[in-house]
Protein backbone atom coordinates (compact mmCIF):
# COMPACT_ATOMS: atom_id res chain seq x y z
CA UNK A 1 0.00 0.00 0.00
CA UNK A 2 1.11 3.52 -0.75
CA UNK A 3 1.54 6.05 2.05
CA UNK A 4 -0.19 9.42 1.94
CA UNK A 5 -0.36 12.73 3.73
CA UNK A 6 -3.58 14.72 3.58
CA UNK A 7 -3.85 18.35 4.62
CA UNK A 8 -7.39 19.49 5.36
CA UNK A 9 -8.65 22.97 6.26
CA UNK A 10 -12.03 23.22 7.96
CA UNK A 11 -14.27 26.15 8.83
CA UNK A 12 -12.92 27.45 12.13
CA UNK A 13 -16.38 28.76 12.99
CA UNK A 14 -17.66 25.23 13.50
CA UNK A 15 -17.94 24.06 17.07
CA UNK A 16 -15.71 21.37 18.54
CA UNK A 17 -18.43 18.75 18.08
CA UNK A 18 -18.74 19.45 14.34
CA UNK A 19 -14.94 19.46 13.94
CA UNK A 20 -14.80 16.05 15.64
CA UNK A 21 -17.55 14.77 13.31
CA UNK A 22 -15.51 15.80 10.26
CA UNK A 23 -12.42 14.03 11.62
CA UNK A 24 -14.50 10.96 12.43
CA UNK A 25 -15.91 10.97 8.90
CA UNK A 26 -12.39 10.82 7.44
CA UNK A 27 -11.39 8.08 9.89
CA UNK A 28 -14.47 6.05 8.93
CA UNK A 29 -13.65 6.26 5.23
CA UNK A 30 -10.06 5.17 5.86
CA UNK A 31 -11.14 2.20 8.00
CA UNK A 32 -13.87 1.23 5.51
CA UNK A 33 -11.16 0.69 2.89
CA UNK A 34 -9.04 -1.41 5.26
CA UNK A 35 -6.30 1.20 5.22
CA UNK A 36 -4.09 2.15 8.12
CA UNK A 37 -4.26 5.56 9.77
CA UNK A 38 -0.91 6.39 11.38
CA UNK A 39 -1.47 9.82 12.85
CA UNK A 40 -3.66 12.94 12.86
CA UNK A 41 -2.12 16.29 13.71
CA UNK A 42 -4.34 19.22 14.63
CA UNK A 43 -2.34 22.30 13.73
CA UNK A 44 -5.01 24.65 15.00
CA UNK A 45 -6.53 27.83 13.63
CA UNK A 46 -4.50 29.87 11.20
CA UNK A 47 -5.07 32.83 8.96
CA UNK A 48 -5.30 31.75 5.34
CA UNK A 49 -2.76 33.20 2.90
CA UNK A 50 -5.70 34.43 0.83
CA UNK A 51 -9.50 34.20 1.22
CA UNK A 52 -11.02 30.90 0.07
CA UNK A 53 -14.76 30.97 -0.60
CA UNK A 54 -15.12 33.88 1.82
CA UNK A 55 -13.08 32.29 4.63
CA UNK A 56 -10.08 34.13 6.11
CA UNK A 57 -9.32 31.70 8.94
CA UNK A 58 -9.35 27.90 8.96
CA UNK A 59 -8.52 24.99 11.24
CA UNK A 60 -5.72 22.87 9.83
CA UNK A 61 -5.39 19.08 10.14
CA UNK A 62 -2.80 16.69 8.70
CA UNK A 63 -3.56 12.97 8.29
CA UNK A 64 -0.92 10.29 7.66
CA UNK A 65 -2.24 7.01 6.29
CA UNK A 66 -1.64 4.20 3.83
CA UNK A 67 -4.12 2.86 1.31
CA UNK A 68 -4.94 1.98 -2.24
CA UNK A 69 -6.08 4.23 -5.08
CA UNK A 70 -9.78 3.50 -4.51
CA UNK A 71 -9.47 5.02 -1.01
CA UNK A 72 -8.00 8.22 -2.45
CA UNK A 73 -10.79 8.47 -5.01
CA UNK A 74 -13.43 8.01 -2.29
CA UNK A 75 -11.80 10.61 -0.01
CA UNK A 76 -11.73 13.14 -2.85
CA UNK A 77 -15.35 12.43 -3.76
CA UNK A 78 -16.66 12.74 -0.21
CA UNK A 79 -14.55 15.70 0.93
CA UNK A 80 -15.49 17.78 -2.13
CA UNK A 81 -19.15 17.67 -1.13
CA UNK A 82 -18.78 17.80 2.66
CA UNK A 83 -19.94 21.04 4.21
CA UNK A 84 -17.43 22.63 6.54
CA UNK A 85 -14.34 21.59 4.60
CA UNK A 86 -12.71 24.60 2.97
CA UNK A 87 -9.87 22.85 1.18
CA UNK A 88 -7.92 19.59 1.18
CA UNK A 89 -4.90 18.17 -0.61
CA UNK A 90 -3.65 14.59 -0.73
CA UNK A 91 0.01 13.85 -1.35
CA UNK A 92 1.66 10.49 -1.95
CA UNK A 93 4.68 10.21 0.35
CA UNK A 94 7.16 7.90 -1.35
CA UNK A 95 9.77 8.88 1.23
CA UNK A 96 7.60 7.29 3.96
CA UNK A 97 7.09 4.10 1.92
CA UNK A 98 10.74 3.20 2.50
CA UNK A 99 10.08 3.10 6.24
CA UNK A 100 8.93 -0.35 7.42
Amino acid sequence: MARYEMMMITDSGLGDKKQEELISKVQDIISKYNAELYDIERLGERKLAYPIEGYDIGTYYVFYFSGLVDLIEELRRVLKITEGIIRFRIFRRRDLEKIG
